[in-house]
Order: C-alpha cells, then structure tokens, then sequence
C-alpha cells in the first residue's frame, strides 16, 4: 500500500530509511542547505528608513499589506539568497571584504515602539540534516532564540531515555 511519503520518493524499511529507493551512505553526494525563511508582519517607525535598511542586504524582500486596524505593516523574506535562509554575509563592493549581517539588530531600529518581528527558518541538506531556527526582536533591542536542537536538551532534562542522533 503506498504512503503520502511514497509519492516524494522516501520509503522506511525496518531497519533504516531510503531516499529515492537508496539507502544514506557515507559515498552519497555532498549536499547543499535547501531553507526557506521569511518573518511575521510588524509595524515600523518610518517606512523610508525601513526599505533603505533593508535594500542594502542583498537577496531580502518585502511583503506588505494592512492590518486589521488599517495600519500599514511589513513582512521580510530571504527569496533569492544562495540556499533561501538569512542572510549572514554580504561582500561590501568597495573593499571586497566580508561583512557580517545582524539581521534582528537591524530590524529591531526600524520597529515601531510596541512591535515584535519573528524572523522563522526551516531548511535541510539533503534530509540528513534538518534546521529549524525562529529569532524575536523588539524595537528596544531584545532579542530571543529558539532553535529546533533545543529540543535535545530539553528531552535530556525531563524525559526518561536518549535521543538518538541523526546519523
């Protein structure tokens, strides 16, 4: 009987799992983060500076839309980065030097006063490696994280037993 899982090519047998019918071994192909990531919608002081701020990260794009009051609000995604997850690094065009990017720093200046951003991502590499991250940043500066590995340590602190690892 075939699963939702047949149809994109993934079967689990007893004792392990095969992609496209192959099982994972240590010869497959190395593979590129696969990620996708985009923000919750947020209200901003000033929508000039905001879209300024956010034109110089290269591969960043802009939803918006009106709330429910009316008020106007705003949403970034990571459309065209390499890989599709936040940007970490831009190449500054002058000197051809790295510069790192502090993305929810960067947002939370242009924040209206009483408005949180949730930046979320999820990617893969190649169904060996899944990433899941989510950062909360106010207009104040505040910054909270929370990754997907989180959860190793919180089942090590209160369930009974070890997680296995993924590979």
């Amino acid at each position: 009987m075939a699963t939702p899982l047949d149809k994109i090519g993934i079967s689990f047998q007893p004792f392990g799992c095969k992609l496209n019918g192959v099982p994972p071994n240590r010869t497959t192909p190395m593979a590129n983060y696969v990620g996708i990531a985009r923000s919750t919608f947020f209200r901003v002081k000033d929508e000039a500076a905001f879209r300024a701020a956010i034109d110089e990260i290269p591969g960043l794009g802009i939803y918006e839309q009106s709330d429910a009051a009316g008020n106007q609000v705003f949403a970034i995604h990571a459309g065209d980065n390499d890989g599709g997850g936040w940007p970490e690094w831009m190449i500054d065009e002058d000197t051809e030097e790295d510069i790192e990017i502090d993305l929810p720093q960067t947002l939370g200046q242009h924040l209206a006063d009483d408005s949180v951003a949730i930046l979320m991502e999820i990617g893969n590499e190649k169904m060996r490696y899944l990433y899941g991250a989510a950062v909360a940043v106010d207009s104040l500066g505040h910054i909270e994280r929370l990754s997907l590995d989180d959860i190793f340590e919180r089942a090590a602190q209160t369930l009974n037993g070890e997680a296995g690892d993924w590979v």
